[in-house]
């Protein structure tokens, strides 16, 4: 089961809970697990209480992923970003989706639109307007943002491959109604005819 995370690297998007939370999976679940860290590290203080420093959370992330990538069924590898085709096959070949944003201004993560698009499943928070986005039926909405929530709610996931499905063809048939190019040009129509009338 391949699993991405993919954003900026600041603590406020939840990468340090994504990376905890998969050292937790080997205990969760009997599953092979490819998880994926894509992404580059940002010096915004205001968003990096942890790690100050980006030299020492990157230092951090590759003792977690030594450490991760010592058990016998779940892998960590980090991408230090990815654009064009390379993030196009990111989303492609993940099952899940995880992003445990505590953003404090977060609006509509155009990354969980992307996932949406792929067909992933996905499991975020219900930070800022993101639930006004998704509902329970196109994804794993959470109140806790925690490496131990968001490692069970990635093993129910794994374990669960109609609940993943499911989630995963709710989540494309949303994307297709609201967010679709054809959808963005229709809306942008409109408004320009309502601005003229």
């Amino acid at each position: 089961i391949n699993i991405l995370h993919l954003s900026s690297l600041v603590e406020t998007k939840g990468y340090p809970e994504f990376v905890e939370s998969i050292s937790y999976l080997q205990a969760k679940t009997n599953r092979n697990i490819e998880a994926i860290l894509c992404g580059k590290i940002t010096d915004r203080k205001e968003d990096n209480t942890r790690f100050p420093n980006p030299n020492d959370a990157k230092e951090w992330i590759q003792q977690q992923i030594e450490l991760i990538n010592s058990s016998e069924r779940v892998r960590l590898r980090w991408v230090n970003g990815a654009v064009g085709e390379e993030k196009a096959k990111l989303f492609r070949e993940a099952y899940i989706f995880v992003l445990p944003t505590r953003y404090p201004v977060e609006a509509q993560p155009i990354v969980i639109l992307e996932a949406l698009a792929s067909g992933c499943a996905v499991i975020t928070t219900k930070v800022g307007e993101i639930s006004s986005t998704l509902s329970d039926r196109t994804a794993i909405l959470s109140d806790d943002y925690s490496a131990e929530a968001m490692a069970r709610e990635i093993a129910e996931l794994v374990n669960n491959s109609d609940r993943r499905q499911k989630l995963a063809i709710e989540g494309l048939s949303l994307f297709h109604q609201r967010f679709s190019r054809d959808r963005y040009i229709e809306r942008w129509e409109e408004l320009l005819e309502n601005l003229r009338t």
